[in-house]
């Protein structure tokens, strides 16, 4: 199933808040986020709390990640799998694509127009999608030249590395700039479902959450919790 089909199947039978589960196995921030754990065992759980996808980050230099990890995740879920990286040639495309994923991050940060485009038009060939990240305006109306898939609005500005203190302010701030008809992803600084609920009432579609989730000491409940946030209300 492809990725942005389990996030609007998700919402439809369930009416439950499509939050997309993360691997991630250190930030800047907050140091080792694995703690030991086996990412396959957490995988397992997030997959027995209902998650409709799964987002894996690769980069192995601030987080600790490999196109290993990304491979084991892949072949051990039916899920949809995201590849989160700083991606920007097409030997980052093909590589995501071999090692079993759905759909990748581009951020536009990362890379020019020219390039942007050719990455985006090298997934689609692969038969993937694309998560496109934005941070500001200007980076919308960047987004907005591609054949879209998804925008993820990422809440903090991946160039501080997760260690700003971003806020779901910038989905609200940004949401309405974007076409209605577009899916849109609220990425990052999710703590409570208030703020889950903030971003849904912005016009977000479905949410990606990692850090707060894999420090939880019961990660099934504290899953279950956030896509439970509007019966909160």
């Amino acid at each position: 199933m492809r990725f942005s089909e389990s996030l609007n199947r998700f919402r439809e039978t369930t009416g439950r808040v499509p939050v997309i589960t993360e691997i991630k196995c250190h930030t800047p921030k907050h140091g080792d986020l694995i703690r030991g754990r086996n990412p396959l065992d957490l995988l397992k759980i997030m997959e027995e709390a209902g998650s409709p996808a799964i987002s894996v980050v690769t980069e192995p230099g601030y987080f600790h990640g490999s196109m290993d990890l990304l491979r084991q995740v892949a072949s051990h879920t039916a899920l949809p799998v995201l590849r989160k990286d700083f991606i920007t040639t097409e030997a980052h495309v093909r590589e995501t694509h071999e090692a079993g994923a759905s759909c990748m991050l581009l951020i536009v940060k990362m890379n020019d127009d020219a390039t942007l485009k050719r990455l985006n038009d090298l997934a689609h060939d692969l038969g993937m999608e694309t998560l496109t990240e934005v941070h500001n305006e200007e980076e919308i109306r960047r987004a907005q030249k591609l054949d879209l898939d998804m925008i993820d609005i990422n809440n903090r500005d991946i160039f501080a590395l997760e260690k700003d203190f971003g806020n779901v302010g910038v989905t609200e701030k940004l949401r309405s700039l974007i076409p209605p008809e577009v899916m849109v992803v609220s990425a990052s600084s999710f703590m409570t479902q208030e703020e889950v609920n903030r971003a849904l009432d912005a016009g977000a579609d479905a949410v990606l959450i990692g850090t707060s989730i894999l420090q939880a000491d019961d990660l099934k409940a504290k899953i279950e919790h956030f896509m439970d946030s509007r019966q909160g209300l």
